[in-house]
């Protein structure tokens, strides 16, 4: 799966897609050819914050390389300093609102991206005054136990590995959870 943020490197510059992360859609936009004698033509590559936290600077995102085979033109520096020209922009078609969520003692701000908001593994506890996400909700491994004010996910609402018991009716159909 492509993370945020993707891009297709060609010896040109670095191109992405206003609306998905995915190289194959980025690709189709632009009109890459993705078949295995275009592979010399262009480069999957990724710059994406640590531990999905979107509210970090983007020189503290980490540049990728997403493909074992590069043409001989590649250059990871040149392709690196081509992304992060193109970053702010991919951002602002990408990364939306900020919003508070409780975790633990201390209340965290997260940063949603257009696919939605992804807080696996952060500690939230408490969803606040959240009432809807655009996209997926991914909340496996939290601690939330309830949905609170929320009312609804445009994607998937995953709810693995927490104790989230009470399912509101608009939820049935969109979530995800443990096989028992």
């Amino acid at each position: 799966m492509c993370n945020p943020a993707s891009f297709i490197v060609t010896q040109n510059g670095a191109f992405w897609h206003p609306e998905e992360n995915s190289h194959s859609a980025i690709a189709e936009r632009h009109r890459l050819d993705m078949g295995d004698r275009a592979m010399s033509k262009h480069v999957s590559v990724e710059i994406s914050p640590p531990d999905r936290d979107y509210m970090l600077p983007f020189d503290q995102w980490v540049f990728k390389t997403d493909q074992p085979d590069l043409p001989d033109w590649y250059s990871a520096q040149w392709a690196e300093q081509m992304c992060r020209e193109e970053l702010p922009r991919w951002a602002e078609k990408h990364l939306g609102e900020i919003v508070t969520l409780g975790c633990g003692d201390a209340p965290r701000q997260f940063r949603f991206c257009n696919e939605g908001l992804d807080l696996s593994d952060t500690g939230v506890t408490d969803l606040g005054q959240l009432q809807s996400v655009g996209g997926l909700l991914d909340l496996s491994d939290t601690g939330v136990t309830d949905l609170g004010q929320l009312q609804s996910v445009g994607g998937y609402l995953d709810l693995r590995d927490t104790d989230v018991t009470d399912i509101p009716e608009w939820a049935s159909g969109k979530i995800i959870r443990n096989i028992q």
